[in-house]
């Protein structure tokens, strides 16, 4: 039904608190500015690298979206679709 038109909410959590998201994605930022520990006092959860926690995340958020817009190339209705 590619020629007919949708409509898709796809609403990300991320990048947002609490942050969450695997080490391994984390470990490309470590150590690439001053990134002071988060204790957890302002209610949420703590992390132990949050500014390269939160790059990572903002990383993975680029890279879905690159996989939809893919998609939509692939599926030849780029062209007839807002991306916002």
């Amino acid at each position: 039904h590619k020629d007919e038109p949708f409509f898709l909410y796809l609403p990300y959590t991320i990048p947002h608190v609490a942050i969450e998201i695997p080490d391994a994605e984390v470990a490309a930022y470590k150590g690439l500015w001053d990134d002071p520990a988060y204790d957890g006092k302002k209610g949420y959860k703590p992390h132990p690298t949050p500014r390269a926690a939160y790059a990572a995340m903002v990383t993975r958020l680029d890279a879905t979206v690159s996989k939809l817009v893919a998609l939509l190339d692939e599926l030849k209705i780029a062209d007839n679709t807002l991306v916002i």
